[in-house]
């Protein structure tokens, strides 16, 4: 595994097993995994991990992936896109407590499934909603 870069610099080793898999080091030794790929023209560089929580090996697996995805027509950096502004399950609460708020009939004749279904929630996946420091209903 590669060790440092020149300090205030980052340098990039290429797989030889994954042409388009590199490992960015950077000068303080932190290890992240991308693909370099064109897609629709334009170069991409798609992050996979950092190293050590993400193996060579599972770097190269991801990376297959990736690049089967882009073949298929995929693009990753859209699909990373559109995953972000999804609601979570918390900012959903958030949406439909700020109905129940001003009144919307939906939310009030919903009020009594929505209190069953929020404490469901909370006790059975431990969403804290609306406190700070608690989860928030991210995506795993």
């Amino acid at each position: 595994m590669p060790g440092h870069a020149q300090i205030g610099k980052r340098k990039d080793y290429y797989d030889t097993a994954v042409k388009e898999l590199l490992i960015q080091v950077t000068s303080n030794g932190t290890k992240t995994f991308y693909v370099r790929r064109k897609v629709s023209g334009v170069s991409n560089r798609i992050k996979i991990g950092r190293y050590p929580a993400i193996s060579v090996e599972n770097a190269r697996k991801k990376a297959r992936e990736i690049l089967g995805d882009i073949e298929r027509g995929v693009n990753p950096q859209d699909v990373k896109r559109a995953e972000r502004e999804e609601l979570t399950l918390g900012e959903l609460f958030e949406h439909f407590d700020a109905l129940l708020h001003i009144g919307h009939p939906v939310a009030a004749g919903a009020f009594e499934r929505w209190q069953a279904d929020r404490r469901k929630c909370n006790d059975q996946i431990g969403l804290t909603m609306g406190r700070e420091g608690g989860a928030k209903g991210r995506r795993h």
